[in-house]
């Protein structure tokens, strides 16, 4: 079987990209990773500078977070991924309050909905990145969860970014929920730690996660390393993940 090729979501560097943007991506680079992911990163140019500069590198542009329009505006957003050069625009964030009552998830899912048609007509995927809380049972829910009535009432054409970490904090079965959205997740978001809410995360392979048993029946385009705190180096941390991945033999860099 072909491995996913790796990438990282440029948001784990944010902090040494604001000091040294092409540096940063040099060693990113440098470390073997086939691509980035952007989240607003794009150094003193905008978008289309930082993406011919990334592929300068031999690194391609998986996708990039690109949030919500404003009504049906969706201009910013897909001028943005055109500029990047990347068919696939991601959600990254609604509000954790925006998903305790059916009404207000019923709401988020007709956005999204809304959102895909933007996306389509503009030659782009919509994809949604999920977090815990679409993976908790409110009891305003009925027993129920968000991602339920999410594969009940989205459109197909919304695809998904999963990140396994978070769908295991929500306290769902990672392994369960690939199964169930199939093909619909190409992009995954890999992370590791102590599977907890608050505490800091590490490189892969150093926490709790079970990567090798969740990647292996996969098919995903892109396995996507992200890591939103960390109390150690956290471009080190980058580098152990991509080491970790290829080391296990579940996905391969550009070289």
């Amino acid at each position: 079987m072909t491995t996913p090729p790796i990438a990282v979501q440029l948001y784990s560097v944010r902090d040494a990209l604001a000091a040294d943007f092409e540096g940063v991506m040099r060693e990113i680079a440098d470390m073997g990773y086939a691509g980035v992911e952007l989240a607003g990163n794009y150094g003193a140019g905008g978008p289309a500078e930082a993406a011919a500069f990334i592929r300068s590198l031999g690194m391609e542009i998986t996708s990039a977070h690109l949030g919500l329009p404003e009504g049906s505006d969706a201009s910013e957003q897909i001028n943005a991924a055109h500029a990047l050069g990347t068919p696939n625009w991601v959600v990254p964030w609604i509000p954790p309050e925006k998903w305790t009552t059916r009404e207000s998830v019923m709401e988020q899912i007709g956005l999204l909905n809304q959102t895909v048609k933007l996306a389509s007509a503009a030659g782009l995927k919509l994809f949604y990145h999920n977090h815990w809380f679409e993976f908790e049972a409110p009891a305003e829910l009925g027993g129920g969860t968000p991602f339920d009535l999410m594969m009940e009432h989205l459109d197909p054409a919304v695809l998904w970014e999963v990140d396994l970490y978070w769908v295991q904090v929500g306290g769902s079965d990672p392994a369960a929920t690939l199964a169930r959205l199939g093909s619909r997740a190409p992009l995954l978001h890999l992370k590791d730690g102590p599977v907890t809410l608050e505490d800091a995360m590490t490189a892969l392979g150093e926490g709790g996660m079970n990567y090798p048993s969740l990647l292996a029946p996969t098919r995903p385009d892109w396995l996507i390393v992200e890591i939103d705190r960390c109390e150690t180096d956290v471009v080190e941390a980058v580098r152990r993940s991509y080491t970790y991945l290829t080391a296990q033999g579940l996905a391969h860099g550009r070289t």
